[in-house]
């Protein structure tokens, strides 16, 4: 099995890579503004333990192309909160 710590500080010691992520990829429904069904595709980006408080962030894109950030968290859960949501509307 991968160890995805020990990957993102083996990448960050090629040079020039100053920043690397484990991404894991999700899809998942919803309704959108006009009551039809929304794929949505959510990235959870994770920076490694020794990333600390800004460890998770997420981005979620929907099919339209559009796109919506959050600001990093400590926590998986915070960090899909953290998502702005209202920007895929």
């Amino acid at each position: 099995m991968l160890d995805a710590n020990a990957t993102i500080e083996h990448l960050k010691k090629l040079p020039g890579v100053f920043e690397a992520y484990h991404v894991s990829m999700f899809t998942c429904y919803r309704e959108a503004e006009d009551g039809s069904d929304e794929e949505i595709t959510v990235e959870v980006l994770d920076a490694g333990e020794g990333a600390g408080p800004s460890r998770y962030s997420a981005i979620a894109r929907p099919e339209d192309g559009g796109v919506a950030h959050g600001d990093p968290a400590q926590t998986v859960e915070e960090a899909l909160s953290n998502v702005r949501w209202s920007e895929l509307e």
